[in-house]
């Protein structure tokens, strides 16, 4: 994953430090093969630029910083990351149906007395008319 940072003039300095050590974390991450959640990048973001906040000093605390969705784009684009993936299909799936699925499928097959014959994943087919 080669990076380069672009196009940082809006931002102040604490935020440019906080996206350059990203840009190391998630190198880092990337050569581990670790997958990306956009949940966990947002929230190293967040650490880091307390961390980067706190080692500049009281004149820099009363800046915010959520790392937003919004956040994360434009800072896609402005380190040109164009091959950052994130886990999942909008890294935003809901846990805990997800979780209670393989039960509730198990008992409509059991029910149905459908056969393994009977039963196909359609995650990545489309039904064209």
């Amino acid at each position: 994953m080669k990076v380069t940072v672009i196009n940082m003039k809006r931002c102040s300095q604490n935020i440019v430090e906080m996206e350059k050590l990203l840009l190391i974390w998630l190198e880092d991450q990337n050569q581990q093969r670790v997958p990306a959640r956009l949940s966990v990048i947002q929230e190293k973001a967040r650490e880091l630029h307390t961390a980067v906040v706190k080692r500049n000093g009281e004149g820099s605390a009363s800046e915010e910083f959520s790392a937003s969705r919004g956040w994360f784009n434009r800072f896609k684009a402005r380190a040109n990351l164009h091959n950052v993936k994130l886990q999942g299909e909008a890294a935003s799936a809901d846990s805990v149906a997800a979780e209670s699925f393989p039960r509730g499928l198990a008992e409509i097959i059991r029910e149905g007395g459908y056969t393994a014959d009977q039963l196909f994943n359609v995650d990545k087919t489309r039904l064209f008319w």
